[in-house]
């Protein structure tokens, strides 16, 4: 759950309630689709993944801002608005 300040310990506990992902892992286990070490696993992969992704894009550089909005959209997509052009659109419209 969100570990920033503004939420209290009983809204943070209230939330766990509903995770998905807790509630899944304790269904698939309780189905004998995986047992807890296999979570465990998994779960232990999935952060070091994201550990992993994090560095990378942390070692990267930036962008121009000509290329940020570049290999955003499924190559399969027909006719895409670009992120860029939707926000020149809400500026004209709000200033309008």
């Amino acid at each position: 759950m969100d570990k920033s300040p503004y939420r209290d310990q009983d809204e943070e506990r209230e939330g766990r309630k509903k995770d998905a992902i807790a509630f899944l892992r304790q269904h698939i286990v309780e189905e004998g689709w995986y047992q807890e070490s296999e979570c465990d696993e998994l779960v232990e992969e999935v952060k070091q993944e994201m550990d992993e992704a994090l560095k990378y894009a942390q070692q990267s550089s930036n962008p121009s801002p000509e290329e940020m909005y570049d290999d955003v959209f499924d190559p399969e997509t027909d006719n895409p608005v670009s992120v860029d052009f939707r926000i020149r659109q809400a500026l004209h419209y709000s200033q309008g």
